[in-house]
């Protein structure tokens, strides 16, 4: 055999050995491989492991598993399960720094994995085979690029048991198509699409430039109504509020990217969407935040570096509801407490850690929205008050514009809502938040004031809108807090009424506060409070209650608590109150507080009191009334002007100085004219038992105060002032000491004019004590001096006890005995008598005669010597021989004794008719009125005869009485 020969057989074995091998390896190989595979698998991890079937091609680079399936651990159930995975390999790159993979595709992979605890899962004994990193051994440089990267039909299925109740997280659906991705830093960009569902939730993730080596990414992510209930078991326990309801849509382009010196940057721009937010408290059952829609459009994010840019946030759907309990506490404050203390058991965290490594400190987070609008409302319960207030803000409208955090930049802010019931406000203006300012206009209109009733401590309800216009500057440098507000507020129709309803007792058609300037903590001013066109009904019931004043006490309710005051210890000593103010012109307030004008205009009140029979009623008209400078400042002191129609035709004008504000002060002087005081008969005949038939009232008056003292005159004088008794009790005289009338007719001049002084002063604490009897203590003293002063000349007046008068008297005209003849003192008396009748054209006098004892003996004289002279005409005897035959004649069988006695003795039994007392008592009071009315002019129908029979003989002379009546 030639050396030709042998060669070719050589060849033809080598190349059938060849065959052979390449038949071993294509057949024989994948089934030994899937035989290594899955014992080496099965020891390593110590779980049942599957592999149904291997591909395997040497020449191609290609492998593919079929069937592969991992247990759980101790357990049949599956933890990992893969249809088929295909690796394509180029097998020239497998020579060399550089592999390149021609495809890889995973067919239906599904994972199951299971969290025990917080860092044990049911694939913790996997993770353990994973060998650490050795840091001394270099980078591998080794680069790596998928051509070509797909999975499909992926899924996960994720049971979290940490979480109580446990959660199932699902992934459905998962394919990833990548492209052109390499590890090399020189490596042209490539392409990741990666899509899912997420419980049910759409998730994409499309990046059109993957750079593995250099550190790149752009993509794409969105999400599509993921809901937040299933994240709020991860949420932190200590978390205030969790989401019970909601759902995320995001719209995202991430841009990720690594520095030379590998500094990590992450940049996010793109739209971001919750829908049916619902919020609640922890430990709380109902949510107190809902929202329809949250929408918010990201500019910039740079979460590594703590800098956030949103080009707008929409807040759509908003329903916050608050409750404040009884005892004052607000449900929401409780966002901003801490969280629980940490149960027993539980190790508190060390007081000194482990020294840790030194960590960059983070950069300083900074947050710009550059527009903001919140649309929705919100209403607080208030159980402080009963019954419970419900306050709800409608139509909110919030628009924020600028906002930055931190940083002096100012932010535009535009506020409006509806207020509770009725009524908008508006807010406008700039605010800085670092350090904070605030610059706003606001205007209010047809505010109502019944939803904050149970808020106003008083018996009455209140109505009417309030309405406002402001500009409020705020700010805050060194802990000082500063502010300034301009403005006018005003009420339109208020009204006050009765719990039990009816027509209300009082209204007022405008109340406005204009020229509003406010500086805290310096200054209060206004310039005019003017009250427009008030009406006020004042009722006094039959009890004597003033119902209106009744409206206005506070009530002590139980069932308005406030917060329980915090113990003080006993040792603590009492650290006085610091002022607001060291401006000594703020008095008690303290900062001064001015009100340029206080006006009244065109005020209209009616009193009605039902306490007396009939019910009196009166009104006050066209009130008007002006107060100047009002001030706290001490020793400043306001003008005052008033003017009114009192009744129908009745003027009162006023007008003083007054410091109501601080220490009293008051100087106050006025007139009132033409009063018909026959409008007051209610009073007069309920309280001092007399009528007014007519009569008009006139007063000039002063007040003045002065640290506490009173000093006040009173002028006044009554026209035309006729007045007549009731059957009651008479109150004037039993206060005075005479009938009301009795004083009128001694104090009324010729033109029935009554003109009185009356004084008053003291300490004003004690007219506060009881107005009633002071003024009655002034009345009866100027009664008195007023009676008493016409009595000096012409007779006398009588006090008793609490200087009330007893009685009053002129004195009589006197006569000598038996006689009838005025002697020239009696004259005189007379004419004084005259004057005071003149003086006194209300009075009439009763002449009353009263005989003496001498009298009487007089005109028993005067009838015996008649008789004897009228025996000694007849007889011719003389005056001697005639008493004794008298005497003979009137006592026989006596002895008669000298002449003298038996004169006496006849004069003393000398009988005595009436008819001569009657005749001699007619004489004077004849002689008396003749006098009066013919020398002295005095008409005749004021003086009157007394009536009845002879009186007896009096003691003193004999005399014309004078009774004083009306």
């Amino acid at each position: 055999m030639s050396a030709w020969s042998r060669r070719r057989i050589a060849l033809a074995v080598t190349a059938v050995t060849a065959v052979l091998l390449v038949v071993v390896i294509i057949f024989a190989l994948p089934v030994v491989v899937r035989r290594v595979a899955t014992q080496k698998l099965n020891t390593l991890t110590g779980r049942a492991v599957a592999l149904e079937r291997v591909e395997l091609n040497l020449f191609t680079g290609r492998v593919a598993l079929n069937g592969f399936r991992l247990a759980q651990r101790d357990s049949a159930e599956p933890a990992v399960e893969i249809e088929r995975l295909e690796l394509r390999v180029a097998p020239t790159s497998l020579i060399g720094d550089h592999m390149r993979v021609v495809d890889l595709t995973v067919t239906r992979p599904k994972l199951y994995v299971t969290r025990l605890a917080a860092d044990r899962y049911d694939f913790s004994d996997l993770l353990a085979l994973i060998p650490p990193p050795d840091p001394a051994k270099k980078p591998s440089s080794t680069t790596v690029t998928v051509q070509r990267l797909r999975v499909i039909g992926g899924g996960l299925v994720a049971r979290d048991q940490v979480p109580q109740p446990a959660s199932v997280w699902r992934i459905e659906g998962l394919d990833v198509d990548a492209s052109g991705i390499g590890t090399g830093r020189d490596a042209p960009p490539g392409r990741l699409a990666v899509h899912a569902l997420v419980n049910d939730t759409k998730l994409a993730l499309e990046a059109s430039s993957v750079e593995v080596g250099a550190g790149r990414l752009a993509a794409r992510v969105t999400l599509d109504g993921f809901d937040l209930a299933a994240a709020r078991a991860y949420l932190p326990a200590d978390l205030p509020a969790a989401p019970t309801a909601g759902r995320v849509t995001l719209d995202l382009t991430v841009a990720a990217e690594r520095a030379a010196d590998g500094t990590p940057s992450v940049r996010i721009a793109g739209d971001a969407r919750v829908d049916g937010l619902s919020v609640v408290q922890r430990a709380q059952p109902d949510a107190f935040l809902t929202i329809g829609h949250v929408a918010v459009k990201i500019k910039d994010a740079r979460p590594l570096a703590r800098d956030v840019t949103l080009a707008a946030v929409e807040i759509d759907g908003l329903d916050l509801r608050a409750r404040r309990d009884r005892a004052g506490r607000i449900d929401l404050e409780g966002l901003a407490e801490p969280a629980p203390a940490s149960p027993a058991g539980v190790p508190a965290p060390s007081a000194t850690p482990a020294a840790a490594p030194t960590v960059p400190s983070a950069p300083a987070p900074k947050i710009t929205i550059e527009r903001l609008v919140l649309k929705g409302v919100a209403a607080l319960t208030d159980d402080t008050v009963s019954p419970a207030a419900k306050l709800a803000l409608r139509d909110i409208v919030v628009m924020l514009e600028h906002l930055t955090w931190p940083g002096p930049a100012p932010v535009a802010l535009d506020v409006a809502l509806g207020l509770p019931a009725a009524g908008t406000l508006t807010v406008k203006g700039t605010a800085t938040l670092q350090p904070f300012s605030v610059d706003v206009t606001s205007s209010l209109r047809g505010g109502s004031i019944e939803p904050y009733q149970p808020y106003i401590p008083m018996r009455a309800r209140l109505a009417g809108s309030f309405n406002g216009d402001s500009r409020t500057r705020v700010s805050m440098a060194g802990g000082t807090l500063t502010a300034t507000s301009q403005g006018r507020s005003w009420i339109d129709n208020l009204e006050v009424r009765r719990p039990q309803g009816g027509a209300p007792p009082m209204r007022i058609a405008r109340m406005e506060m204009a020229g509003i300037d406010f500086g805290w903590p310096t200054h209060a001013r206004v310039a005019a409070i003017t009250i427009t066109k008030p009406s006020v009904e004042v009722e006094r019931d039959a009890s004597g209650a003033i119902t209106l004043r009744e409206l206005f006490v506070v009530d002590e309710s139980d069932s308005q608590p406030s917060a329980a005051p915090k113990a003080v210890a006993e040792s603590e000593p009492k650290r006085p109150k610091k002022p607001l103010s060291d401006d000594p012109r703020g008095g008690a307030v303290g900062f001064p507080v001015d009100i340029a004008a206080f006006v009244i205009d065109d005020g209209y009140v009616r009193f009605l009191d039902r306490s007396v029979q009939p019910a009196f009623s009166e009104t006050l008209s066209r009130f008007a009334l002006k107060v100047e400078g009002l001030s706290t400042t001490p020793g400043k002191r306001a003008k005052l002007t008033s003017q009114a129609i009192v009744g129908g035709d009745a003027a009162l004008d006023v007008h003083g100085e007054l410091a109501p504000l601080g220490e009293l002060y008051a100087d106050i002087q006025g007139e009132l004219r033409d009063f018909k005081l026959a409008q007051v008969n209610p009073y007069a005949t309920s309280v001092v038992a007399w009528a007014v038939d007519r009569g008009k009232l006139g007063v000039k008056f002063r007040y003045h105060v002065e640290r506490d003292q009173l000093e006040a005159t009173n002028e006044i004088v009554v026209a035309n002032l006729h007045v007549a008794p009731t059957p009651k009790e008479d109150e004037v005289k039993k206060r005075i000491g005479l009938p009301l009338g009795m004083i009128v007719a001694l104090i009324t001049d010729s033109d029935d004019n009554l003109r009185v002084n009356l004084p008053m002063s003291g300490p004003l604490t004690a007219w506060k004590t009881d107005l009633s009897d002071a003024i009655w203590a002034v009345v009866k003293n100027a009664a008195v001096n007023i009676v008493a002063a016409p009595f000096r000349a012409i007779g006398r007046l009588f006090t008793g006890k609490n200087n009330t008068i007893e009685s009053v008297g002129v004195n009589p005209v006197t006569f000598a005995a038996g006689s009838d003849v005025v002697t020239p003192e009696m004259a005189r008396h007379l004419t004084a008598v005259a004057d005071f009748l003149r003086r006194a054209p209300g009075v009439r006098l009763t002449l009353a005669p009263v005989p003496s004892a001498a009298d009487l003996e007089s005109l028993r004289a005067q009838e015996l010597t008649a008789r004897l002279q009228a025996k000694q005409r007849a007889k011719g005897l003389d005056f001697a021989v005639a008493v004794a035959a008298e005497f003979a004649e009137r006592f026989p069988g006596v002895n008669p004794p000298v002449a003298d006695e038996q004169l006496a003795r006849l004069r003393a039994e000398e009988p005595l008719s009436e008819g001569r007392v009657t005749e001699l008592l007619a004489r004077r009071t004849g002689v008396v009125r003749d006098e009066l009315v013919r020398a002295e002019g005095v008409p005749e129908a004021r003086l009157m005869a007394a009536e009845g029979a002879v009186p007896a003989p009096a003691e003193g002379d004999g005399r014309v009485e004078f009774r004083i009546g009306q």
